[in-house]
């Protein structure tokens, strides 16, 4: 058994809480990649979060590792939806819906946010489940849509 680096949520907190737009999108294609081979293989990995994602150590420094598959549900529909951490949890899930790729991806796209902006909106730890889904939903045209997508071009466009 090998042993992997640091988790993203460990080096954000070492960069001062925030990634520059190029080593944001270098994170993202290596996650996206690896959610897709998860995909691929007819399962979901049912807890996309920062602390779910590790560096390699060594020659695979800079290699991502997708870990933590205690929430992971087939495709089909057949095994349990098991609950994940409600800041990365996509709409469809706080409403209660049996989780998909669709998910998997929605929590990707939040780490994203946090890695280029430093945060969530809705991460306080004084926010119950019901008012991050709420923020979530309200935020959901703007914050994405508008304001986040043009500051994260001009950070792409900067690195």
């Amino acid at each position: 058994m090998s042993c992997l680096g640091p988790s993203i949520a460990d080096l954000l907190k070492y960069s001062g809480g925030q990634f520059n737009g190029y080593t944001v999108r270098v994170l993202g294609a290596q996650t996206l990649d690896r959610l897709r081979a998860v995909h691929d293989k007819g399962f979901t990995h049912g807890s996309v979060k920062s602390a779910n994602l590790c560096m390699g150590l060594g020659r695979r420094g800079r290699t991502l590792y997708l870990v933590d598959f205690g929430s992971v549900s087939r495709i089909d529909g057949r095994s349990p939806s098991i609950n994940s951490s409600a800041t990365w949890k996509s709409i469809n899930r706080h409403n209660g819906e049996r989780h998909c790729m669709r998910d998997d991806i929605e929590s990707w796209f939040y780490c994203l946010l946090e890695w280029l902006e430093g945060g969530l909106p809705w991460n306080d730890s004084r926010t119950s489940n019901m008012q991050m889904a709420a923020l979530k939903k309200m935020q959901g045209g703007a914050f994405s849509a508008q304001t986040r997508t043009r500051r994260g071009m001009e950070a792409y466009q900067r690195s």
